[in-house]
């Protein structure tokens, strides 16, 4: 009797610009077991968050790794304090705003009460304020009011000055960078905890703005960073904790810079390079000699469609298929089934393959800018972005005996690779004239081998 197929999810993303050719690229998917022991995803979505508590979920690593996102959360933190007050104890906050209308001190137990409500916010002992709770209700009193005469006002008009103000104080090396993007670059600040205190992620245009000013060499900049490296080595621990669960990464890039067809008719550098992903999955999967079923649930990328006048989801809406069709017919492949599946929009239940996808991709293209702009020799390319990879991402991107590779390339390299299995070395070589990297040319020779 036939052995049951094994089912697996491959969560794929990209990272890099892939309208600028002179831009690293690359599509990369980290693929786990379907049906893991049960509450294993919770379990692992419970510990990513609480690297980043206070970040909108699904998070993103190229947010992750600014500084900026720290102080923009403890701007965040404070609204949402602020909010809770104002709408959880209306009428605590009410109470003590008209004793201090009448020039009264407001009753302790009420005041004791708001400053719990807003120190639970903040997960500490006491909310961070330089100044007693009355010295702060009778600073803003008015605003206060204003949006306690107005119970449908939205979180964007809250009044800024209710929490930037000085009567605010923050632990360091927060306190730096508050009050420094708070004098430099409000506008951009005031934007960023707005988005993190509703829920949504921040413009990354603007978190680069306030990191750049955030990034002048000072000690508090380098307390900042190493605390965002904390939470990247984090992420890194938890995927790592996947690999004995059988989850592995693959990736795919370019020959060189702009060199990333075949596959594909060169149209369309992102669906080139998920297709030359999806080749080296099958291939890898294949030489199990078992039977798989992957569903594929490939990250949301919204592009333009001359056809149609607004954005569409390039490969999920018509390309994705077709891509699966392609690559059952280069791997001609009896074993290993692809299933596309429908991608929802990101929330606040996404599942967490997508984030280690994201943090793959965007670790992966690091990786690669680093091998292609470094000075080692061309003889070892691979083995040193394979090794720079693990080291990065917690899981080694080989399986196999005899091992081969889960890197692939597109362009040139696919080029060689499919003239070495057709035998003809001569015609590889001649290929081999044109510049392409060491580890795409050192992956194409190894599964020429296979």
């Amino acid at each position: 009797m036939n052995e049951p197929a094994t089912t697996w999810d491959f969560f794929v993303d990209e990272s890099g610009d892939f309208t600028q050719h002179e831009d690293f690229v690359v599509v990369t998917g980290i693929l786990v077991p379907a049906f893991l022991p049960e509450g294993t995803p919770e379990y692992i979505k419970k510990s990513l968050q609480s690297l980043a508590p206070n970040m909108p979920w699904p998070l993103h690593t190229c947010v992750l790794r600014t500084v900026a996102w720290l102080p923009a959360t403890r701007l965040a933190l404070r609204i949402k304090a602020v909010e809770t007050i104002l709408y959880k104890e209306r009428a605590s906050l009410s109470s003590a705003l008209r004793a201090i209308d009448r020039n009264e001190s407001p009753d302790s137990a009420i005041l004791k009460r708001l400053e719990q409500r807003l120190a639970q916010v903040f997960d500490e002992s006491a909310p961070p304020l330089s100044v007693p709770l009355e010295e702060y209700l009778k600073r803003h009193k008015k605003a206060l009011l204003a949006h306690l005469d107005d119970p449908k006002a939205k979180r964007k008009r809250l009044n800024p000055l209710l929490w930037t103000g000085p009567e605010w104080s923050e632990p360091p090396p927060f306190d730096w960078a508050v009050d420094l993007v708070l004098k430099r670059a409000r506008r951009q600040a005031v934007a960023c905890a707005r988005a993190i205190a509703s829920g949504r992620e921040p413009d990354y245009d603007c978190l680069s703005q306030l990191d750049a000013l955030l990034d002048k060499g000072e000690k508090h900049s380098g307390r900042l960073a190493r605390l965002a490296d904390e939470v990247i080595r984090g992420i890194k621990r938890v995927l790592s904790h996947m690999e004995p669960f059988g989850a592995m990464l693959f990736c795919a890039s370019e020959s060189t810079f702009g060199d990333f067809a075949p596959p594909g008719d060169g149209k369309d550098r992102y669906l080139s390079l998920l297709e030359a992903l999806l080749v080296r999955l099958v291939e890898v999967l294949e030489r199990t000699r078992k039977r798989h079923i992957v569903r594929l649930r490939v990250a949301r990328r919204y592009v333009f469609d001359p056809e149609l006048p607004v954005e569409r989801k390039l490969h999920v809406v018509r390309d994705l298929p077709r891509l699966c069709q392609n690559v059952s017919e280069h791997c001609q492949s009896e074993l290993v089934v692809l299933k596309p599946y429908e991608t929802p929009k990101y929330s606040s239940t996404t599942h967490p393959g997508f984030v280690f996808a994201d943090f793959g991709a965007n670790t992966c293209r690091h990786c690669i800018m680093e091998s292609v702009s470094g000075t080692h020799g061309a003889d070892d390319g691979l083995a040193r972005l394979e090794s720079a990879i693990r080291q990065a991402t917690g899981i080694r991107p080989r399986s196999g005996k005899p091992s081969r590779t889960h890197l692939q390339a597109g362009g040139t390299a696919w080029k060689i690779l499919q003239m070495l299995r057709a035998g003809d070395p001569d015609e590889a070589k001649g290929k081999r004239r044109k510049k392409v990297w060491a580890w795409a040319l050192d992956q194409a020779y190894e599964w020429a081998s296979e």
